[in-house]
């Protein structure tokens, strides 16, 4: 099929069983999580630094796809509390209306690097530690939407790159044939077009990334 279209956004995850109806009868089967709510966001799936991962969610909206025969592309959202407060307090913290902080770069990487290598290595397809019952594997994985926007990204563009290089390595440990998608500007109304600009966010982060990713 010809046809993808985006995620919820924002609202309920229970809201995926009425969503994907629609999706179905379009003729939908491809769609993609931009969002914490219907993406894979670290700390949704692992609660605390010693704490297990829990694929249940994520699982379950997975598999609600696939009995409509969807495809899925979904968001790593780099978004874990407990994190970013074995660092920073409260009040360093930009925090959005629905009392979550917004992403900055993870304190400690290496942990993030594990989340992402696990996620990916449970939807891969590959045979190995996959989620029961998959159908489809998931071999494109997304950035957050919008870095350039403050309200999405609360870190400069240059720990965006440092971000982007520790998403694209993990993912190809896991899954060779896996690909990272960056996200684009917030649009030009929003003044995304200067993100590419000379000295703009998006100019900055590709210089930085250009440094640090692997030939």
């Amino acid at each position: 099929s010809p046809f993808g279209i985006s995620g919820l956004g924002k609202g309920p995850k229970d809201r995926w069983e009425e969503y994907t109806s629609l999706l179905e009868d379009l003729g939908v089967h491809w769609v993609g999580a931009q969002s914490r709510v219907e993406g894979i966001s670290w700390g949704d799936v692992q609660k605390g630094r010693d704490s297990s991962y829990d694929w249940s969610t994520i699982d379950n909206t997975v598999k609600k796809l696939q009995a409509k025969d969807i495809n899925f592309f979904t968001t790593l959202y780099p978004l874990a509390i407990w994190d970013l407060e074995s660092k920073y307090s409260k009040s360093e913290l930009k925090i959005r209306p629905s009392g979550f902080p917004v992403c900055r770069l993870p304190v400690d990487l290496e942990a993030y690097s594990r989340f992402i290598e696990a996620a990916v290595e449970r939807y891969d397809g590959d045979g190995n530690a996959d989620m029961p019952g998959l159908k489809f594997p998931i071999r494109y994985w997304m950035s957050i939407s919008e870095p350039d926007n403050p309200g999405d990204w609360d870190d400069t563009s240059e720990n965006y790159a440092v971000l982007i290089n520790t998403m694209y390595r993990a993912i190809k440990r896991a899954d060779p044939k896996g690909r990272l998608v960056i996200h684009g500007t917030e649009g030009a109304i929003g003044g995304g077009t200067r993100a590419y600009e000379k000295g703009g966010f998006l100019h900055r982060f590709f210089v930085k990334l250009k440094e640090i990713l692997p030939p």
